[in-house]
């Protein structure tokens, strides 16, 4: 009888915690870890030398479904802002437990959310930045085909605006996405972009006293560019006497190209070092040595003049320019490249090659998204490891109305959902398992 009756105990016993499972089992493993790790950080047992295992009661299981809803919620939307996922793949991942349907809505949703908070962004009290860097990369649309995608970062990082810019109506547009950017926190001294005339012209129109720069590494793109096309188009006379067959021909031309090259690679380091950061002093002596290497190569070789020429022009154009940006640079310490916002238009393109098109309506929003998650995104590595965009511009998350991404798309915070006790575990519920 007392084995049938301790039975009976340990029956009921089980009936009760697959009671408080049934709301956890439906839910795919990789989830349930996650939620485990989450609530255990906020557990605290109380320790006792006779029991080895505890049976935790929840109290609230409408407040714990609340809370699992909430992660799966926040997977959903790193996976598809931080991530790229398709709406179906996410679906796969979640292992159905949310329809195609919610899983749109609630991106769809986030993404208005986003696109309303990047407009508060510039009202915040933060530190001050003394730059603003522009840039544009191209998305295809369902409807129209290509678009512009206009994008404004500072120095530290931090994705200030993003606008669509149409080709008819580019300097219009251009001039709303730099108003929009300008405050009473952030009024930039200097403004870097790559080497497109309609920039500038729109910049002037908003800030008529700012400092134009160009952009180091576009400029030596461009030095490579015409080094290419120059040793592209080169050919090799041949004398009609001389019996030469075709692939004889190519053997000589090829030939000729490499060893051309190889001539104007030895003077490279003329370029690299003029462009140097370590070399801000002396930089246009280098620029300028590069120049007169060149000239000396065209000399010798009358198939290299037309580069000769092309960088003569472009040196002429822009030395003044870069010679106050390297002066500007050891005052101010601003940024001698694009490369911050360059590392974000990569990841823009990262997201249009998994999309492939987007509904124009809805392009904005969802690249406001993208903007504020990379934001907030705390880098593992590099010389930003450890911090966010958000936190090296020192944003006020108070006036700014939110603490995370999650939270500025309308997901409420664990912490707040669980400020009243979610688990409360006395001695009377805590029950020993032998």
């Amino acid at each position: 009888m007392e084995n049938k009756t301790a039975n009976v105990k340990e029956l009921n016993e089980k009936s009760k915690t697959d009671n408080h499972k049934k709301c956890v089992l439906n839910l795919p493993i990789s989830v349930i870890f996650v939620i485990i790790i989450k609530f255990a950080m906020n557990i605290k047992v109380k320790h006792e030398k006779d029991k080895n295992y505890y049976h935790v009661s929840f109290q609230d299981k409408k407040m714990f479904n609340e809370v699992i809803k909430t992660e799966i919620n926040k997977k959903i939307l790193e996976c598809r802002f931080g991530y790229g996922m398709s709406i179906r793949d996410i679906h796969k991942l979640i292992e159905g437990y949310y329809s195609i349907g919610y899983i749109q809505t609630l991106c769809k949703k986030s993404a208005i959310e986003a696109e309303k908070k990047m407009s508060v962004l510039n009202h915040c009290t933060m530190n001050k930045a003394k730059t603003m860097i522009f840039d544009e990369t191209f998305l295809k649309t369902i409807e129209n085909g290509t678009v512009r995608l206009g994008v404004v970062a500072d120095e530290f990082g931090l994705i200030r605006a993003i606008e669509i810019i149409p080709g008819k109506m580019k300097h219009k547009k251009l001039v709303r996405l730099f108003k929009s950017c300008i405050t009473e926190h952030y009024t930039p001294l200097y403004f870097i972009s790559d080497y497109d005339n309609s920039y500038p012209k729109a910049i002037r129109e908003v800030l008529s006293n700012i400092e134009i720069y160009k952009d180091f590494v576009h400029a030596t793109r461009q030095v490579f560019a015409n080094i290419n096309s120059t040793i592209n188009k080169m050919q090799v006379k041949i004398n009609k006497s001389c019996k030469i067959t075709k692939t004889k021909q190519k053997e000589i031309v090829a030939l000729k190209k490499r060893l051309l090259r190889k001539q104007i690679n030895k003077i490279m380091k003329y370029l690299y070092k003029g462009f140097s950061c370590n070399k801000v002093s002396v930089g246009t002596i280098y620029l300028e040595g590069f120049l007169h290497e060149l000239e000396a190569l065209a000399n010798k070789y009358s198939s290299i003049l037309p580069l000769y020429d092309k960088t003569k022009k472009f040196f002429k154009k822009y030395l003044e320019t870069w010679n106050q940006q390297m002066k500007s640079y050891a005052a101010d310490s601003i940024p001698l490249t694009s490369n911050i916002i360059e590392s974000k238009n990569s990841i823009f393109k990262s997201f249009s090659k998994k999309s492939k098109s987007f509904k124009q309506k809805n392009l904005k929003s969802y690249y406001c998204a993208i903007a504020l998650y990379e934001n907030f995104d705390i880098k593992t590595r590099g010389k930003n490891a450890d911090t966010s965009a958000v936190i090296r511009a020192g944003v006020d998350f108070e006036k700014f109305g939110a603490q995370d991404f999650f939270e500025a798309v309308g997901i409420k915070s664990i912490s707040k959902i669980t400020s009243r006790n979610l688990l409360s575990i006395t001695d009377e519920n805590m029950q020993g398992v032998a």
